[in-house]
């Protein structure tokens, strides 16, 4: 997958799962922003701004799967249930 080379690995590793936690709610909030942004947008507007911000949401989607797996090695409930 092409988000992951876009993540340091084991980036989130030194958080604790508050941390986690808020990293992921942020994270969430942002690719929702992005999804929005494109949504709005007519046809053309739609290319364009896929153009854009393409790399910016693979990297958000490379860090979710960092944020999840150090979730799940630290057994942070909060996150595990939310990112179903």
């Amino acid at each position: 997958m092409a988000s992951r080379i876009l993540v340091e690995p084991d980036r989130y590793v030194l958080y604790a799962c508050p941390e986690l936690a808020t990293a992921w709610q942020a994270n969430m909030n942002r690719q929702r922003e992005l999804l929005m942004i494109k949504a709005g947008t007519g046809t053309g507007g739609q290319i364009a701004s896929s153009m854009a911000y393409r790399p910016e949401y693979n990297q958000l989607r490379g860090e979710m799967v960092q944020l999840r797996k150090a979730a799940a090695d630290k057994n942070c409930r909060t996150i595990q249930c939310n990112s179903a």
